[in-house]
């Protein structure tokens, strides 16, 4: 099956918004990203389930409690945000029940330049399967964000990377090419064996 995605990676500035945009329900607020087709239509709606000390999110939101597993154009797909990227877990078990695209939106600063440079190449590779890691770039409130958006094969290198600045990157995937990358590098099936 092969699909064409891309990732705007939008450029942050010291301006605020006159409204944060921040899903509330019931009185709670949720960290989430939300997908829509291109008629519109919300697909998936993801609320982190892990939210990090770290920018006071833990104190800020409310955790997630459900996956977000779903169909984008016969590619099984997943969204994880941010955090929840850096558990091997995580995406480990979205691997086993089949997901061959994992979308990551986040917020990465160049305090933890670990996660945009490796984590999310590491978690394509271990698993054999597709990443687009979107991350933001520029400045707010003081932080730095790194940029490196990027959409990522199964064998763990970039297909395309927007580096650092404001620029729109796109790619066409063939989840044929997790077949082959698994059948010579067979990670997920011998991690069963563990």
């Amino acid at each position: 099956m092969k699909l064409n995605i891309g990732i705007f990676q939008y450029e942050m500035q010291d301006e605020s918004p006159d409204e944060k945009i921040t899903e509330k329900d019931h009185n709670q607020l949720f960290n989430s990203a939300q997908l829509f087709d291109d008629e519109g239509i919300s697909i998936a709606n993801h609320r982190k389930k892990l939210l990090p000390p770290t920018a006071d999110e833990s104190k800020i939101f409310t955790p997630g409690n459900e996956r977000s597993i779903f169909s984008l154009k016969g590619v099984k797909s997943a969204i994880v945000i941010c955090y929840e990227l850096e558990f091997p877990e995580i995406i480990r078990e979205l691997a086993l029940e089949g997901v061959e695209l994992i979308i990551a939106p986040t917020g990465q600063s160049s305090h933890w330049p670990a996660a945009a440079l490796y984590n999310c190449r590491t978690r394509a590779f271990e698993n054999g399967i597709f990443v687009a890691y979107a991350n933001s770039t520029g400045q707010l409130n003081g932080i730095n964000f790194m940029g490196e958006s990027k959409i990522i094969g199964p064998d763990g290198l970039d297909i395309v990377n927007a580096g650092i600045g404001e620029k729109l990157i796109s790619a066409e995937i063939d989840t044929n090419e997790i077949k082959l990358t698994r059948g010579k590098l067979p990670y997920l099936k011998d991690s069963q064996s563990i």
